[in-house]
């Protein structure tokens, strides 16, 4: 079993997500509608997934249902290249997202891999979208 295969795995037999992986945005905003509640909304990067057109995604997204959505980025880890990760962190923060994620144990990194230090060290960049909220 690779590792997304394993986390997913891991998911589906804490959470039973599953049960809801096919609910829609609809239902999705319904249900905060009748929760008052606000949701963040996490551009989840995976293998070979496209980041770029994930961030874009959310922030269209979120842009829709600023009330009740808030959005997080993400950057392409398969192949990490800092030039392109620091792209990516600009553009997040374009996009108005308030931070970025990382799933490290999907690559087969340790959290602390020294391969992530320009992301972490970096990630400031993003701060500048959520300045004022």
């Amino acid at each position: 079993m690779s590792p997304p295969e394993r986390l997913v795995a891991g998911y589906q037999a804490a959470l039973g997500v599953a049960d809801t992986a096919l609910a829609g945005v609809s239902e999705l905003l319904a249900e905060l509608e009748v929760a008052d509640a606000c949701a963040v909304v996490h551009a989840e990067y995976e293998w070979g997934a496209p980041a770029d057109a994930l961030n874009e995604a959310v922030a269209e997204l979120v842009a829709d249902q600023p009330a009740r959505l808030t959005g997080v980025g993400t950057v392409s880890q398969q192949r990490l290249e800092v030039p392109r990760v620091l792209r990516q962190l600009d553009r997040i923060a374009d996009l108005g997202l308030v931070g970025v994620g990382v799933r490290p144990a999907f690559f087969d990194m340790a959290i602390d891999d020294r391969r992530l230090y320009p992301v972490y060290g970096s990630a400031r960049r993003v701060r500048r979208a959520d300045e004022g909220r």
